[in-house]
This record gives structure tokens, sequence and C-alpha cells, in this order.
């Protein structure tokens, strides 16, 4: 007998428990490398990572709140959330009025904002 474990597959009448369903995109995996081919969009989503921790940081050093700071709060919900866009592409909540407190000043920013949504 060889090394190979055999697990025999249930279908989903058979199973006691809830199996997905298949997805529907047929093309999804091209679709899934064409996203992650495209190295300069994925850049910025990498380089927004950064920018919204130390963004989430700053505000919490320089707050007496510490991590109870609302900025802080928001930088680092926006920073949970850069992580799931960049496996994802799921919207970056952030308050309109930090959008510019944070960006690289002297640099083009408009590739950082169209990934994020005010709430």
């Amino acid at each position: 007998m060889d090394s190979l474990m055999y697990v025999p597959i249930q279908s989903s009448s058979e199973s006691s428990t809830s199996v997905s369903e298949p997805i529907e995109n047929e093309h999804w995996f091209t679709d899934l490398q064409s996203y992650h081919m495209n190295s300069h969009e994925l850049h910025d989503k990498q380089e927004l990572i950064g920018l919204l921790y130390n963004a989430s940081l700053k505000a919490a050093k320089g707050s007496q709140k510490f991590l109870d700071d609302e900025d802080a709060t928001a930088y680092a919900k926006a920073y949970i959330d850069a992580i799931d866009t960049a496996k994802h592409d799921t919207p970056i909540r952030l308050p309109k009025r930090l959008w510019n407190t944070f960006l690289p000043k002297g640099k083009p920013v408009d590739k950082y904002l169209k990934l994020l949504t005010d709430y």
C-alpha cells in the first residue's frame, strides 16, 4: 500500500454540513492573475498600508488618549481595511477630513485618494 491517504468525497446531499456553492465566474483564476499582475496598483495599495499604519501610530503617540484618540482609531481601522483591499479589492473607509493629512507631500496623491471611501 502506498503512503497516500485516500479520503472519500461526499456529495452535498450526503453531507450533514453545508457545502459552499461553486464559483459562478469560470475565469476566476485568470481574473485573479490579472489583478495581481497589475504591479503598479498593487504597489500603491501596499504603500498605502504603510502610510495608514504610520499615521495611526503618529496620531496615537501625539495624543494623551493614545489609541483611544479618534484620529488614531480612524487610521487604524483604515489600515485594516487597506490590508483587506490589497487582498479582496474592498473599499478603505476613512473620514474625508483625514484624507490629506497623512499622504506624502510633493508626490501625486490621486493614486491613493481613488482607493479611499468617506464614512
